[in-house]
């Protein structure tokens, strides 16, 4: 087990819902997800983060790079933890790509990381 109080993070970037998880429960026969359950399911998670690791935390929410409807749920979630518990939440929209089969390609990473980079530098002040 890893002791998850051992480093404290100044911040945290969470890109969930990159890959096949938009579409469904993640398994075949499970339900695809509800735009409610996904929002409360990732503000619950950010919430026990910073349960763990306390409010100083910055947190980095990112939309899919593959699922266009994603980032409105992501950007819910963002706003819920800022307005009902202050925790210091920056939705980072990234850019939609869908280059090679489907999937982001090395220039659509690099693309992404940019827009990341300079939302890091902006909120945490490099």
């Amino acid at each position: 087990d890893w002791d998850m109080t051992s480093w404290v993070p100044d911040a945290v970037v969470i890109n969930i819902g990159t890959n096949d998880i938009w579409a469904t429960g993640g398994s075949p026969g499970d339900p695809p997800y509800s735009k409610e359950g996904f929002v409360e399911a990732y503000v619950t998670m950010v919430r026990e983060l910073v349960d763990i690791w306390g409010d100083g935390t910055t947190f980095f929410l990112c939309s899919s790079m593959m699922a266009s409807n994603l980032g409105e749920h992501v950007k819910e979630a963002a706003t819920r933890l800022v307005n009902e518990d202050g925790i210091a939440v920056y939705y980072v929209d990234l850019p939609h790509q869908q280059n090679s089969g489907g999937h982001p390609t090395n220039p659509s990473h690099a693309a992404a990381a940019d827009v990341l980079f300079r939302a890091i530098a902006d909120k945490m002040g490099y």
